[in-house]
């Protein structure tokens, strides 16, 4: 099949052509009918609790496999009783995961291996604000909030780079608010 081509309405002396595909187009998406992810694998961090509980009980209600990462093991398992009664058949783990730790996610990763075998996808969502102006330092001595919202979803990426790559399409999610 051809491609046809689409004006942009832009001013004539800034005129560009955008190609179109011409292949049948997809039903929009929908948040209310996400597609079946059974089978799939997914790490959702700070999946306990607000955009990331949220995020974990969708992608559960799809059928896939879903390992929330979460520093509190009470407030995980709080957001895993509360996903299953929500998602009957909801197959849903929490992994102890300290973004502030660096030291600790390469055996944390080593466990998920072992557990899930490859990763569909990662969504990198944990993270810390802090309203009160003291310094306070990760475990390895970074400023808290750069060190847990940005260095340790690096490093986390880094250990779980052969678990996304063992899947047919992994992908990195990384979630800002």
């Amino acid at each position: 099949m051809g491609e046809s081509v689409l004006l942009t309405s832009t001013p004539p002396e800034h005129k560009e052509s955008v190609i179109v595909s011409s292949a049948p187009q997809s039903r929009p998406w929908d948040v209310h009918r996400l597609p079946s992810a059974e089978g799939r694998n997914f790490l959702v961090t700070g999946g306990n609790a607000g955009i990331g509980y949220f995020t974990a009980e969708q992608l559960a209600a799809t059928g896939a496999l879903v390992v929330i990462g979460s520093r509190n093991p009470a407030k995980a398992d709080a957001a895993l009783a509360s996903i299953r009664s929500r998602v009957p058949g909801a197959r849903v783990r929490h992994l102890h995961l300290d973004l502030a730790d660096l030291s600790t996610l390469k055996s944390a990763v080593d466990g998920l291996a072992l557990d899930v075998g490859r990763l569909d996808a990662v969504v990198h969502n944990a993270g810390v604000a802090l309203d009160d102006p003291p310094r306070r330092e990760t475990e390895d001595g970074h400023e808290l909030m750069f060190g847990t919202n940005h260095l340790g979803h690096y490093a986390l990426t880094r250990w779980l780079a052969p678990l996304l790559s063992a899947a047919p399409a992994g992908r990195v999610v990384t979630v800002g608010s």
